[in-house]
């Protein structure tokens, strides 16, 4: 999309890069996407000149929809009856908070599920807490659920995981759902869902992201989306979430913010293209992969600068061409800044490196080299730059929770922080810490440090580059948090942390000694993904 707003999400980034560089390769693809308007009738749109460029037609669906909505707005009323039944639901209360626990319990005792939707995940788990409070709804007794959250009380250090949102939660049939609990258990708690285990689901937008599920009901209980105003292309996937083909062929949307709905029936945001917008700004990002008719004279120079730097090999191709998502400039620096390397530093690497692959003993010293090369091109009001400036003993923070991390995983990450806060906080940060900043950000900007790296000591010793040993059996533990091919499937697959783990020693070990030591839950997941991850 484009819109009026300076921060971009840097999957749109990645997303629109991707596709550019697919449809230069292969023009057989299908784009898809749920409630896109695009004027067929304005050549002038830029995503008009895009569908040109790349030789394809718009087919529009939009108007189809296989399942219907029943939307009831929930003002004063004291009592609304529940579309497509006899029940009455007689409403004791005007609070928001009140009528939203007795819309809950009066469809869970209906023997229906529901999904919640609300702003942020600190809303997430206060809504569950709410429901919790009351011990409105009853215990939850099930196999499947039992071994679940044995395996979730002892997660971390002293049986906190029992304190946790998510495990306190699920024992009254109450699913959390936001972008900082585990992958592994987000689906745990999905497949729960509709197997009829869980009757409520309180969500983030997390739950119009690639997640089916079977709920007839749909709660809402804000128009926004973090801070922001949803768009009408969200309100209508949240709404969307009502009703699943199949099972239900009427959804029903309970409505708490009106707001909602007056965004739900504005007219959609016509789709856009940053790369065939003459009028939109473009980054260093964007710059080498658009036509120069679509760039101002300023941003025509920089493109003409990255091309100079790659001829003249200053900016070599193989930098040039990885992490597309960093800008030309940035690598240009960082390389130069690795190449003036001193002897100090490149022994701290060595040494650094040569731990790390041997015994994975981290030498922290090599990780303080590597974030000081990396500093100076790190957003100047990122989370990267904050926590590589913040120092902690002799080393900075970042320095600190990386070495956290590869040595004891996502687990040993909110054990960290759970000495200085409680477990629901600790989540929190480590999740935020692991999924959002580590995977993706540490491991881009690690990632190209590493190839500067290399190239760098290859040009110097005047050998082939994959003869330079680099840091990427690290990268790979940050970005799957695996060592092996095993663990690297696992972590695919959606394995729990300790089957990842399992499954490195018995690629590194050829024998099955670290099984006893696995729950019940963590067993039944070896069994499920064994032939997968040994194929």
């Amino acid at each position: 999309m484009v819109d009026d707003e300076q921060r971009e999400n840097e999957r749109d980034v990645a997303y629109r890069i991707a596709t550019q560089i697919g449809m230069e390769c292969s023009r057989d693809c299908l784009l898809t996407g749920p409630y896109i308007k695009i004027d067929e009738n304005n050549p002038e749109s830029s995503i008009e000149r895009f569908l040109h460029w790349g030789g394809m037609s718009f087919v529009d669906y939009g108007t189809l929809e296989i399942v219907g909505k029943q939307e009831v707005e929930l003002k004063s009323s004291k009592k609304i009856k529940l579309p497509d039944t006899q029940t009455i639901i007689n409403f004791t209360s005007v609070s928001k908070k009140e009528r939203f626990k007795e819309l809950v319990c009066s469809l869970v005792n209906n023997n229906e599920n529901v999904i919640v939707y609300t702003a942020t995940k600190a809303q997430v788990e206060n809504y569950a807490r709410e429901l919790l409070a009351d011990d409105l709804l009853p215990d939850v007794e099930s196999e499947n659920m039992g071994m679940f959250l044995q395996h979730l009380e002892n997660l971390f250090k002293n049986k906190k995981g029992a304190q946790w949102i998510v495990t306190m939660a699920l024992k009254k049939g109450i699913g959390v759902h936001h972008g900082l609990v585990p992958k592994y258990i987000q689906n745990e708690i999905i497949d729960l869902f509709n197997n009829g285990v869980l009757k409520v689901l309180i969500s983030t937008t997390t739950i119009t992201e690639g997640v089916n599920t079977t709920a007839k009901n749909m709660v809402v209980l804000s128009h926004k989306k973090g801070r922001k105003e949803l768009k009408p292309f969200d309100a209508k996937n949240i709404e969307g979430r009502a009703g699943r083909f199949i099972h239900h062929y009427m959804g029903r949307v309970f409505v708490f913010d009106k707001e909602f709905l007056t965004i739900k029936n504005e007219a959609t945001d016509e789709l856009g293209h940053k790369f065939f917008d003459r009028n939109t700004p473009k980054t260093s990002v964007d710059i080498p992969f658009i036509d120069n008719c679509y760039l101002t004279e300023r941003e025509i120079s920089e493109k003409k600068w990255i091309a100079d730097m790659a001829n003249s090999g200053e900016l070599p191709s193989q930098i040039l061409d990885v992490y597309k998502t960093i800008a030309p400039k940035d690598k240009y620096y960082l390389f130069q800044s690795v190449k003036r390397m001193t002897e100090q530093e490149k022994e701290e690497m060595r040494s650094f490196i040569s731990s790390y692959n041997g015994s994975k003993y981290i030498k922290k010293s090599g990780l303080e080299v590597i974030f000081g090369k990396i500093k100076s091109i790190l957003p100047q009001q990122g989370e990267l730059l904050k926590l590589i400036e913040i120092q902690r003993d002799r080393y900075c923070l970042m320095t600190n929770l990386v070495s956290v991390f590869l040595k004891q995983g996502f687990v040993g990450s909110v054990n960290y922080y759970i000495n200085s806060m409680g477990v629901d906080e600790a989540v929190r940060y480590a999740a935020k810490f692991v999924f959002n900043t580590l995977r993706y950000q540490v491991v881009k900007y690690l990632g190209l440090f590493n190839v500067c790296y290399k190239y760098a000591l290859a040009q110097e010793r005047n050998v082939e580059t994959r003869e330079i040993v680099g840091i990427d059996s690290l990268l790979m533990r940050m970005e799957y948090n695996a060592d092996t091919p095993y663990g690297r499937k696992a972590s695919d697959a959606g394995a729990p942390f300790a089957v990842i783990d399992y499954f490195d020693k018995l690629y590194s070990h050829q024998n099955d000694a670290g099984y006893e030591l696995l729950d019940e839950y963590e067993k039944q997941n070896v069994r499920r993904i064994r032939n997968i991850v040994l194929s």
